[in-house]
């Protein structure tokens, strides 16, 4: 992925609604001694010497050497692991990048958390939520009783009989239903409001004696009102638990932010690595070829002007590149396979023999930077900053809660019952309506531990908890100023290593040029000679390969500074949705539980 000449990542993406306040305070706060900048700073690389003084022959001397890795032969890639030929596919960077986030199992796994967290928050909103009431009861009673018998008043004896057992009977019927509503206030009160309706019937009565209404229809409604006026008062002690899971919500949100970062800067680093493999592979591929010319050579002059011990050396430098060669494709196919884990992709798979090859271009481009703007950066959209302040104000509702628990608890309860007598149900609800049936009851109640210790010691704790997580908050700045500096560090070195690893290849190409066109003009070819150019061969493959190292690292470090700016997604164009979690990326949606 090429940048457009003179990109600058410092511009304004607009801080998020999510404590964007805070945010601007504390750019205010950490960052006001940092000296300002006038304007940016475009990064340079030394002159080019070599380069103006040769440019005569430039570009001969840029032909030189290895070519930059391209449809590679058979023979420089080598077979496979089961000795057939090598399958290759072709990937770029953007697309590398979108299968990483369609496909990465971490990023899914991340994804997840969210959605997870999100069910705490409901579940601490619902302790407010209204609760439906009902219950229902029938009781039937058949109980014998014993008889109590009486003198007769003129005889004065006391009856006699057998006992009937039927007939000495308690026999009643008693239904009852129940109906209410009961909310948890969020002023740490409760309200309950109930229905209650019951009929009794004594089926068992003396002739003489008469219960009426018979059967009885009662009706009752109750209200109830438990007020905390000390402890557990108040609107932000209550609703303390759902700003917290909110935060631990929007911190689970700033996770999988963090690990879009690191699952987009992980892939980028391993495709540069990639590029790196194949072009060492280009590079080793051309130092057996030159060495095979040489090594002809000295088989010719075997005999007339080599010796066999000069020959032997001849050899031995072309078989320690052969050597090396077995290396550089096992690290080649490693290289490939940690990009295929982190993208992921099913067309080319983990345990598939295919071999990525990048298709990106190594060709940087100067970027403008300024450090001040990096740090407001960083701060204002780095996920453990934003993290961080979300911690210090979960620790902030504790120790609202905390110190709302130093009070003693003084409770208000209010009970109010109206009461309904009828022949029937009407008639029952008509009597509670006409007010006269009203029982009213009032209370306070007090309780404080003495000397409180409890309280006040979970208190002070609630506030050096606080105190931690504001210290730890100004620590994360403090890394992530280092973190930024360090990484724009290494940007501006990556990219004047590029310009001074140049002018190293093309010092190197001069020589090994000079001494083929010595070459040219000797009249015998003596094994020094031949060993000399074994060597400048040598010293134009490493003059080369550091400049693709150079070249890689540079986009390496620039998507290392975009993360430790904590502007990964700005500058690949994605945006992370937090209602529904989705990616979205070039204009393409890609939902990360895809299959």
């Amino acid at each position: 992925m090429s940048l457009s000449a003179c990109q600058s990542p410092f511009e304004d993406y607009g801080a998020s609604d999510i404590l964007q306040r805070s945010v601007s305070e504390a750019i205010s706060r950490e960052l006001l001694d940092v000296e300002p900048e006038d304007g940016l700073v475009l990064t340079t690389q030394p002159p080019d010497e070599i380069a103006e003084a040769l440019s005569n022959r430039i570009e001969i001397l840029e032909a030189m050497g290895p070519k930059p890795a391209g449809p590679i032969t058979q023979t420089a890639v080598g077979p496979n692991s089961v000795g057939q030929s090598q399958k290759q596919m072709v990937v770029d960077l953007e697309s590398a990048i979108e299968s990483a986030l369609a496909h990465n199992i971490n990023l899914k796994i991340a994804q997840l958390q969210p959605a997870i967290n999100e069910q705490d928050v409901i579940v601490a909103e619902a302790a407010f939520d209204a609760v439906l009431l009902a219950s229902g009861q029938a009781s039937i009673v058949n109980q014998p009783q014993p008889v109590i018998q009486f003198a007769d008043p003129t005889t004065g004896v006391i009856g006699g009989g057998d006992f009937e057992y039927d007939d000495n009977m308690l026999r009643t019927r008693q239904y009852q239903a129940q109906v209410g509503l009961s909310k948890q206030l969020i002023t740490g009160g409760s309200l309950q409001a109930t229905n209650t309706l019951w009929e009794f019937e004594n089926t068992n009565l003396p002739v003489d004696e008469r219960i009426n209404p018979n059967p009885a229809y009662y009706s009752t409604i109750d209200f109830a009102w438990d007020q905390p006026l000390l402890r557990g008062f108040g609107e932000k002690v209550n609703t303390a638990q759902i700003r917290i899971s909110r935060n631990i919500q929007r911190a689970s949100v700033e996770d999988l932010r963090s690990q879009l970062q690191s699952t987009i800067v992980q892939t980028e680093l391993a495709y540069w690595d990639l590029v790196n493999a194949w072009q060492t592979l280009s590079i080793q591929q051309w130092l057996i070829d030159v060495g095979v010319e040489v090594k002809d050579i000295l088989e010719r002059r075997r005999g007339f002007d080599v010796s066999d011990a000069s020959y032997a050396d001849g050899v031995a430098t072309l078989q320690e590149r052969r050597t090396s060669m077995i290396d550089v494709r096992n690290q080649l196919r490693q290289k490939s396979d940690t990009l295929k884990v982190l993208i992921n992709n099913p067309e080319y798979p983990i345990q598939s023999d295919i071999l990525l090859f990048p298709l990106d271009e190594l060709n940087p481009t100067p970027i403008e930077y300024n450090l001040q703007d990096a740090l407001f950066l960083a701060v204002a959209n780095r996920p453990d900053i934003r993290q961080s302040l979300l911690t210090i104000d979960s620790r902030a509702a504790q120790e609202l809660v905390a110190k709302n628990s130093v009070l003693p608890e003084l409770d208000l309860n209010y009970q109010m019952t109206f009461y309904g007598l009828g022949e029937d149900f009407g008639d029952a609800y008509e009597t509670v309506t006409n007010g006269t049936g009203i029982n009213f009851i009032v209370g306070l109640a007090f309780q404080q531990p003495i000397g409180n210790r409890a309280a006040e010691a979970q208190y002070y704790q609630s506030r050096l908890n606080r105190a931690s997580a504001i210290l730890a908050y100004k620590n994360t700045i403090l890394q992530a100023a280092l973190e930024v500096k360090t990484q724009l560090r290494n940007v501006v070195y990556s990219y004047q290593l590029i310009g001074a690893t140049r002018e190293l290849r093309i010092a190197a190409a001069e020589s090994l040029r000079a001494l083929d066109v010595l070459q040219q003009t000797l009249e015998s070819l003596t094994p020094t000679f031949l060993n000399l150019k074994y060597q400048k061969q040598s010293a134009l493959a490493s003059a080369q390969s550091q400049e693709y190292e150079a070249l890689t690292g540079f986009y390496q470090s620039l998507a290392q500074l975009y993360q430790a700016m904590g502007i990964t997604l700005s500058m690949n164009r994605i945006a992370l949705e937090q209602a529904a979690p989705e990616i979205v990326t070039g204009g393409k949606t890609i939902g990360l539980n895809s299959q």
